[in-house]
This record gives structure tokens, sequence and C-alpha cells, in this order.
């Protein structure tokens, strides 16, 4: 169950970073994203 929470983090954070670049920035996720691999 943590598995499949932690894959489907990363395939969101991929997909939130591909849609929504500067939001993610703006709001430090992608830091958290490149963080968890």
């Amino acid at each position: 169950l943590i598995f499949e929470y932690l894959l489907m983090e990363k395939q969101l954070c991929s997909y939130e970073i591909l849609h929504s670049e500067a939001r993610i920035i703006l709001d430090g996720t992608t830091r958290q994203c490149f963080n968890s691999t």
C-alpha cells in the first residue's frame, strides 16, 4: 500500500511538473519531488 502510494505520488509529481511547472516551483513542490527519488 505504501509503495503504491509513493508510486502514485511520483507520477502525480511528474504530471504536475509537466502541466503547471511555474506553480509547482512557486509552491516548492518540485524540490520535494526530486528529494523523493
